[in-house]
């Protein structure tokens, strides 16, 4: 998200105010009247619940990305193995976000069960905070964002997680205040040079998103 707050102040001049916390404690905050003019959640059913409100019901929406789930290892990781072995040895540990709160926790359970993990799991509030677990050496294995892989500078080994292990983490953005700054970055979704800052970051790009043949 960052990158996308720089790129819209370099071409707009745009000054975005970032605020950052699980989807949850987000919807939780416009709920309780937060103001926001842009509501970004990485769990597409917040922006869809607030949708069946009366006041935002004629919001716009729309998908902006599509998550992919990582693994960072603290040590290298055995090449061209991908039956996770070493995340089924019990005494092990690994740190994942809250299934209750965030939809990269959703797409690390089912991942962690369909491989039959016999890991202890450390579960954070966000996927953020699971960024900490791991940058701070406190777990040996994580399961993070794309955008929390980004953050780790020289990261030990990770790997992307087969998209077949998880549902897709579909990502909505709800715009709860009309004005020419939101206009602006409606327009941008759709620019090549959000596209591009999509695909350097490791997310996939919505069909909605795609340039129309």
């Amino acid at each position: 998200m960052e990158a996308i707050a720089a790129d819209l102040k370099a071409r707009y001049g745009i000054d975005s105010r970032l605020n950052f916390s699980s989807s949850s404690k987000l919807y939780a905050q416009i709920t309780q009247g937060r103001p926001v003019d842009v509501f970004l959640s990485a769990d597409e059913d917040k922006v869809d619940r607030l949708l069946g409100q009366k006041r935002y019901e004629n919001s716009q929406s729309s998908l902006y990305a599509i998550g992919q789930l990582y693994l960072v290892a603290q040590r290298s990781l055995p090449e061209g193995e991908d039956n996770f072995s070493y995340l089924k040895q019990e005494g092990t540990s690994i740190a994942l976000a809250n299934a209750r709160h965030a939809p990269y926790g959703v797409a690390a359970e089912s991942f962690l069960n369909s491989i039959g993990s016999k890991a202890k799991k450390i579960r954070g509030e966000s996927v953020s905070q699971v960024y900490h677990f791991f940058h701070s050496k406190s777990v040996p294995y994580a399961l993070i964002s794309s955008a929390q892989l980004q953050r780790l500078k020289a990261p030990q080994a990770y790997l992307k997680i087969p998209s077949r292990y998880y549902a897709p983490i579909r990502q909505k953005m709800l715009v709860l205040r009309k004005n020419p700054e939101t206009e602006l970055f409606l327009s941008y979704l759709k620019s090549k040079e959000y596209l591009q800052i999509l695909k350097k970051h490791g997310y996939k790009i919505p069909s909605c998103l795609l340039p129309k043949i």
